[in-house]
């Protein structure tokens, strides 16, 4: 008889909808080893997923792997907390003043 195991993130649910990952692993002997797996697929998930980017000025103190607190009422952000995960700084010759910009790539923390 085949075990299984899952777990779920309701708050994306509402977000998209139903998104099934199926993981076939037949190392483990019991449902609860499979749920412990499955814990752990859906961590890892978490983990590794991008979740967008910020632009904003420059900050020479953000370092890859940093945990940053994004704010903006106009976006319903308020307080989320994000792991950097890339940094990409620009210049704009062509804007008067000329513009420094630094993108930070972010995921969950």
């Amino acid at each position: 008889m085949p075990l299984f195991g899952d777990e779920v993130e309701y708050d994306e649910i509402d977000l998209v909808g139903h998104r099934l990952q199926k993981v076939f692993d037949y190392a483990y002997g019991t449902a609860s080893e499979c749920d412990e797996r499955a814990v752990g697929q859906l961590r890892k998930h978490g983990a590794t997923r991008k979740r967008g980017e910020l632009t904003t000025l420059p900050n020479v103190g953000v370092q890859l792997f940093d945990v940053v607190t994004a704010t903006d009422a106009r976006a319903g952000v308020s307080g989320e907390l994000y792991r950097v995960k890339g940094i990409e700084e620009t210049f704009d010759a062509t804007k008067h003043p000329a513009m420094f910009d630094q993108k930070l790539t972010v995921a969950a923390r």
